[in-house]
């Protein structure tokens, strides 16, 4: 038995919302989910690519995109006092919300750190090289896209590194 992706989750809860006639969230997850595939295809028919089942490693990043794109203008939108700004962060902070809950659950302290010390480990750069700490953030962002914040990651990898 194969798991669920993240896409076949995401399209049935659109297709849920959309029977239960939840009109935001139905707008919410196929607005997205549109974005997703005009990302994936670059807008060409996904036709011509037969069937259209994008991967995780596909969706999270793009959904990790999407979330911290609607935080930016929440933060606009804080800089304003109108009525209008607060309805706005008030819907714009649900949608964060909603679209937070089809994200791949988030590393443990623990499991982090042994991410790290993993990605140091398989490096063949130096402890002392200044790019060590990139070739650990990509390492991450290949493995755990959206499972870690990455001011985290600098605070674990100084402490192990002693930098």
């Amino acid at each position: 038995m194969t798991q669920e992706t993240i896409f076949q989750i995401l399209t049935e809860a659109a297709l849920e919302a959309r029977k239960d006639k939840a009109k935001e969230l139905s707008a919410l997850l196929n607005t997205f989910l549109s974005d997703l595939r005009e990302h994936v295809t670059g807008g060409v028919s996904a036709s011509i690519y037969g069937i259209y089942k994008p991967t995780d490693e596909q969706v999270v990043p793009f959904l990790v995109k999407t979330i911290q794109g609607l935080a930016k203008g929440i933060e606009t939108a804080r800089k304003s006092d109108t009525p209008s700004a607060k309805t706005y962060i008030q819907s714009t902070q649900l949608k964060i919300e909603t679209l937070s809950l089809f994200l791949p659950k988030a590393l443990t302290d623990e499991e982090l750190q042994e991410a790290v010390i993993k990605a140091i480990d398989s490096s063949s750069l130096e402890i002392t090289d200044k790019k060590l700490f990139g070739s650990v953030m990509a390492s991450l962002k290949s493995n755990y896209e959206g499972r870690y914040v990455p001011s985290e990651v600098r605070s674990i990898f100084e402490r192990i590194t002693k930098v």
